[in-house]
């Protein structure tokens, strides 16, 4: 997905945010928010968003000095929805469709997200449960399923990390309904906003489930550019593709590969608009 104007405020509101995140210090956050300006007025404007805000955040460390200011909102996210893991699955298992619900309720986890500017905290069952009475409004979940069925390793890009709890439980039932799948959980490859890292991946038990690796990269996204080459060989690889969260939608979405799926919510306009639905839809799209 190419970078819209309306991306820009933006930009410019996530810089200020993870400026006083970092420092207090008045003239660094006029520093960062100057330099943010600056990327903006001179990037090419036909890249995805994440590749422009993977410049923003290198930038916002080097001017802070700040490596993850994120680092204690992800610990509580993933803390918060580990208090819930056990309820989750057990509301998963007693539904008759078990695998749609853990697609939608991972799907509907990508709300966890600071850099929509609107975290809000999924920490109780209600909550949890008032997603599940959503349904998806594009909703391609019989082609993914029937795609599962027929492959033998799935990559799974993650996204935030709390919803990576979600992800788990879904990688989970997938490996329930279809046992002799081999999938591959990826992060990003270092902190980047609340993103997953290998470190959150590996907190929540991620890999008692599946094997975990970083995309080594730390755009808020995927952008294959800047990938690892472990990463990209198991990408081209791959018999199927799980994009999980804005990021990844946002980078992927005009990669001609069939076999990628995306989990989201569509929690921005711009999205939206891109996919052709109602601001805060939930989406399991193929791409």
């Amino acid at each position: 997905m190419k970078t819209y104007l309306d991306c820009f405020p933006c930009f410019v509101r996530q810089a200020l945010a993870t400026a006083r995140l970092s420092t207090d210090d008045l003239n660094k956050q006029k520093e960062v928010i100057n330099r943010v300006m600056d990327i903006l007025k001179t990037f090419n404007h036909d890249s995805p968003p994440p590749a422009i805000a993977r410049k923003v955040y290198k930038e916002i460390k080097k001017i802070t000095g700040v490596y993850d200011p994120y680092s204690e909102i992800r610990k509580r996210d993933n803390e918060n929805m580990l208090k819930i893991y056990r309820n989750l699955r057990s509301i998963i298992l007693m539904d008759k469709f078990s695998l749609f619900t853990a697609a939608r309720l991972a799907a509907g986890g990508n709300l966890i997200d600071c850099g929509v500017g609107k975290n809000k905290e999924v920490d109780d069952i209600k909550g949890v449960e008032e997603l599940l009475d959503r349904m998806p409004a594009i909703n391609d979940f019989l082609d993914l399923k029937r795609e599962l069925r027929n492959s033998r390793t799935v990559l799974y890009l993650g996204d935030n990390a709390g919803e990576a709890v979600l992800d788990k439980l879904l990688i989970e039932f997938m490996k329930k309904e279809f046992p002799d799948l081999n999938v591959i959980y990826a992060t990003r490859g270092e902190p980047v906003i609340n993103d997953v890292t290998i470190e959150d991946a590996k907190y929540i038990g991620m890999d008692e489930v599946c094997d975990v690796i970083s995309n080594g990269d730390c755009s808020p996204g995927t952008i294959l550019d800047f990938c690892s080459k472990e990463f990209l060989q198991i990408f081209d690889s791959a018999d199927l593709i799980i994009a999980k969260g804005q990021g990844n939608y946002e980078s992927l979405s005009e990669i001609k590969k069939k076999n990628i799926y995306f989990l989201l919510l569509a929690k921005c306009p711009v999205i939206a608009y891109d996919l052709g639905v109602e601001v805060g839809s939930m989406v399991i799209k193929k791409g």
